[in-house]
């Protein structure tokens, strides 16, 4: 009776442990660098090492994890949104928003050279979570016609390095203002 109970409560608390461990690389990632130790991320997750490689055996397993993360927050973002014309921007926001919160990861995005397939998984997700909105808004006249989703994609990619906290706050705006003249948002 209790060994039937027990996988279970043994896979739930394998998925409370993978959500503990991310959950603590982030928050230790956006603090203080993509350098962290693995001792580091296992003891402020309250696990043991032997478990953060179990889920995570390479930093690319977590760091694809990390990712993976952050495009689904980006998507869960855009299914909250209502199907109209406004919610483009709102999106584009929201999307900078969560590139904002986990700035150390999206150093983890490659630009340019070789681009394996979870990258460029990652990328399509990101475009196709774009492309409706976009859609809508250019239909309402709200955002430039000629826009595809890959530019604002890119556009989101060029504010990362003015939203770092060491770039001046006048420098922010500036560079929000000039990424909505680009998109037709104003």
């Amino acid at each position: 009776m209790g060994s039937v109970d027990h996988p279970t409560r043994r896979r739930a608390d394998a998925v409370a442990n993978r959500e503990a461990l991310l959950t603590t690389a982030r928050a230790l990632f956006a603090q203080r660098g993509l350098d962290v130790s693995y001792d580091d991320i296992s003891r402020e997750a309250g696990v043991g090492r032997a478990t953060l490689y179990r889920h995570f055996p390479t930093r690319e397993h977590l760091h694809d994890a990390l990712l993976d993360g952050v495009v689904a927050e980006i998507e869960a973002a855009a299914a909250a949104l209502p199907p109209d014309a406004g919610s483009f921007e709102l999106l584009f926001r929201a999307a900078l928003r969560v590139q904002t919160d986990n700035l150390a990861l999206y150093d983890l995005f490659p630009s340019r050279g070789e681009l394996g397939s979870a990258v460029l998984e990652r990328r399509g997700r990101i475009i196709a979570v774009l492309r409706e909105p976009l859609a809508r808004a250019q239909e309402a006249g709200l955002a430039r016609a000629d826009l595809e989703p890959e530019d604002v994609r890119i556009q989101l990619l060029m504010l990362s390095t003015v939203v770092r906290p060491d770039v001046a706050e006048a420098d922010r705006r500036r560079a929000w203002r000039l990424a909505r003249l680009a998109l037709g948002l104003e």
